[in-house]
This record gives structure tokens, C-alpha cells and sequence, in this order.
């Protein structure tokens, strides 16, 4: 899937929600309820769905977590061997 196809239904539910608060279809008071509908419980629940749906691929992990491991023991060897010198 190409990044416009992912990002151009959003803007579209975007600029048609900004179409429809301008024409005051939707009044003030809605308007502040389905922001707060769509905060606390819509991204929320795409968050969870989203999490327990997504696969999981321990391969990057492992990868990033070996390079994170190898950075700090080198980092404490250099230290030491600083402190030595010092």
C-alpha cells in the first residue's frame, strides 16, 4: 500500500469534518462531544485493536536490543579503561 493511499483517507475525513463545522451542520456543543468521544474512547480502542492485532517479528528486536547491549558493555570498557589511564 502506497503512503497516499494510506494518508489521503484521513486528510478527506479531516477537510470534511472542517466542511461541516464551517457550514454549521455541526454546532458547538456536538462538536465538543465527538472530540471527546473520539479522545477517550475511539483512539483507545484503535490503540488496543491495533496492538493486539499487529504480528510480531522478534527478529528487529532481537537485532536493535544486541546493538543496544554491545554499546553500553563497550561504553563501560571505555570507562574503565579511562579510569585507569586517568
Amino acid at each position: 500500500m502506497s503512503v497516499l493511499g494510506t494518508v489521503a483517507p484521513i486528510f478527506v475525513i479531516i477537510a470534511l469534518g472542517a466542511v461541516l463545522y464551517r457550514t454549521r451542520f455541526v454546532t458547538d456543543a456536538a462538536h465538543a462531544g465527538i472530540d471527546r468521544l473520539t479522545y477517550w474512547v475511539g483512539i483507545p480502542c484503535l490503540l488496543f485493536y491495533e496492538t493486539a492485532t499487529t504480528p510480531i517479528d522478534l527478529q528487529p528486536a532481537l537485532r536493535v536490543t544486541a546493538a543496544v547491549t554491545l554499546t553500553v558493555l563497550a561504553c563501560i570498557a571505555a570507562g574503565y579503561v579511562a579510569s585507569k589511564v586517568m
